[in-house]
């Protein structure tokens, strides 16, 4: 029986830092993502270019 209860908030604790895990990956990405929005926006299509030459 306490093996269970034991087992039950071992799980909670996992399934909240989790969570925290993956909200603040999640948050860091968006911010990542908006970042290189604005520095495109800034370069121009030099960025595109850059990208371009890369795969061929």
């Amino acid at each position: 029986m306490q093996f269970n209860i034991l087992k039950k908030t071992f799980l909670k604790q996992t399934e909240t830092t989790y969570s925290i895990v993956l909200k603040t990956m999640f948050f860091f990405s968006l911010i990542f993502v908006l970042e290189v929005k604005k520095q495109k926006q800034q370069k121009g299509d030099f960025a595109d270019r850059i990208n371009t030459e890369g795969k061929v």
